[in-house]
């Protein structure tokens, strides 16, 4: 779970700084460049659901307890991505998964 979160939070932080690279970085890459990685980042993102999803049910299947996958709280949530819609109660990866929806909807705005 670790791992995906950390992994999942450097391609957030790659797709932002393609996208609002810095202000007082010393060199910028051209916006051709930036929009490449960007890209390749929106293809990275759209993978997290599945591995998400992935975890979340290896973690049932393992009878591991349901506290270290969910959060403390007794409301069931609809996380719906651009390419799964995942239906469990909230999970510790509700906050990574907005974020990357938030990502994927502002790729999708400027397309």
């Amino acid at each position: 779970m670790k791992l995906c979160e950390a992994t999942t939070n450097e391609y957030l932080r790659h797709f932002w700084s393609a996208v609002y690279p810095p202000l007082d970085f010393p060199t910028v890459a051209p916006v051709k460049d930036r929009a490449a990685k960007a890209a390749s980042m929106v293809q990275l993102l759209e993978a997290t659901s599945e591995t998400v999803t992935g975890l979340v049910q290896k973690a049932a299947g393992n009878n591991w307890d349901s506290a270290k996958v969910e959060q403390a709280s007794a409301t069931p949530i609809q996380i719906t991505l651009r390419s799964l819609s995942i239906n469990i109660d909230v999970q510790a990866f509700q906050p990574l998964l907005s974020a990357v929806d938030k990502a994927l909807g502002y790729w999708a705005q400027r397309q």
